[in-house]
């Protein structure tokens, strides 16, 4: 299975344009067999090539079910760092550094992997969440880890918009789009 989250820089026609571009393009040439690696060069020579101020960030993940639970790779351009929000209800980032997508001919991609074991939830977003403001600073210094260990508690449907109301509620000001991709592994078999 292959999750992918991403991020066009501003609003409008502009954005719109890139984002269809970015997402159609991993699309197809994720589909067609390339690799995140591959997709993500390609994505970025497209983006180049159309002579654009903006740039796009990008988290792709690939979970490839093993005897335990599920293997998971990640790949990030510039995207914010994922998280794991085990069984347990620990949280954990995954570390994932990386290239802005349109910006540098040559780029270079933060990827890791580790593992997922049933009931684990892989928990993706854009800035949006981590940029929140509110006076007692940011969410992502302040609440996001608390809000993804109390937020996946319980039944897995709706804890991408249990967090995103947890977001909505914490900012005081400012209106940047959310997107929030939570999945949570099963057991297999």
């Amino acid at each position: 299975m292959t999750l992918l989250i991403g991020d066009v820089c501003g609003r409008g026609a502009e954005a719109a344009a890139l984002t269809g571009l970015a997402r159609h393009t991993l699309r197809t040439l994720l589909e067609d067999g390339s690799t995140p690696e591959h997709a993500l060069e390609r994505l970025n020579q497209a983006l180049s090539r159309e002579g654009t101020s903006r740039f796009v960030t990008a988290l792709l993940a690939v979970l490839v079910p093993d005897e335990e639970g599920f293997c998971l790779r990640y790949w990030s351009a510039g995207h914010p760092a994922p998280l794991i929000r085990r069984e347990d209800g620990t949280v954990e980032e995954l570390p994932a550094h990386g290239d802005l997508l349109g910006v540098l001919e040559d780029i270079e991609y933060g990827s890791g992997s580790t593992h997922v074991a049933p009931g684990d939830t892989l928990v993706m977003f854009t800035d949006g969440v981590t940029e929140a403001r509110a006076a007692d600073g940011t969410f992502f210094e302040s609440r996001l880890r608390n809000a993804v260990a109390q937020t996946g508690a319980g039944e897995a449907l709706g804890f991408a918009e249990r967090l995103a109301e947890a977001v909505v509620e914490f900012r005081a000001t400012g209106a940047d789009d959310i997107a929030v991709l939570a999945a949570r592994a099963e057991a297999i078999g």
